[in-house]
């Protein structure tokens, strides 16, 4: 079933792109990413900084069009202990493919537009902080490993929606969205529900 909606979406874009305008782009930027989890009493969830970048096609032109994208994403969280000196940052780097509608206000030299879609992401790879404080130095001690994928604790699939606005200025764009999954992310057993959400800021050229 999924080969064939792969096949369907591909098939879909390069007719499409066949039939109207087409033009590309690249952007990268922050991003500041937090999860819907339960979690434990007396821990708090906080948000992490992380990174965009990748690439997004404009496929026709005018009020309406097509933008789908292919993003690097680092998403994350960060578990904050309330009553100890510990907390763990959890940093995980997805391949997104969004696929967004596009309507844009043509100001001449500027363009205002507003996106709206479903986004499909991937999960690649991730690092663990664990942070414990040294009452013996007054330091902070920092431990960093690679999680290794494991089916019985996270999925490999991300899926959501995404809403944004973005300005283009002649070739350069700012674009401002906020993306919220609707699947969990980690094994039910663990926890009821495990969603990404993060907020993107992006600087990028459009051809």
């Amino acid at each position: 079933m999924k080969r064939i909606i792969f096949v369907l979406l591909l098939s879909a874009f390069f007719y499409t792109g066949a039939q109207a305008q087409f033009s590309f782009g690249v952007k990268g930027g922050l991003t500041v990413s937090d999860m819907n989890i339960d979690v434990i009493p007396d821990t708090a969830m906080d948000p992490i900084f992380g990174y965009n970048a990748g690439v997004f096609f404009k496929i026709g032109d005018g009020l309406f069009s097509f933008q789908p994208e292919v993003m690097f994403v680092r998403k994350g969280t960060m578990f904050n202990d309330k009553e100890s000196d510990w907390y763990t940052q959890y940093n995980m780097n997805y391949i997104d493919v969004p696929l967004l509608a596009r309507i844009g206000i043509n100001l001449k030299v500027a363009e205002l537009y507003f996106n709206l879609g479903p986004y499909v992401g991937y999960f690649v790879s991730a690092k663990v902080n664990e942070n414990t404080y040294d009452e013996a130095t007054n330091q902070w001690v920092t431990d960093t490993y690679t999680y290794e994928f494991d089916k019985n604790i996270t999925g490999r699939w991300d899926a959501g929606i995404v809403m944004g606005v973005g300005v283009r200025l002649l070739m350069v764009i700012f674009e401002v969205r906020y993306n919220t999954g609707l699947i969990n992310i980690a094994n039910e057993d663990l926890y009821n529900s495990s969603k990404h959400k993060y907020l993107s800021l992006s600087l990028g050229v459009q051809f």
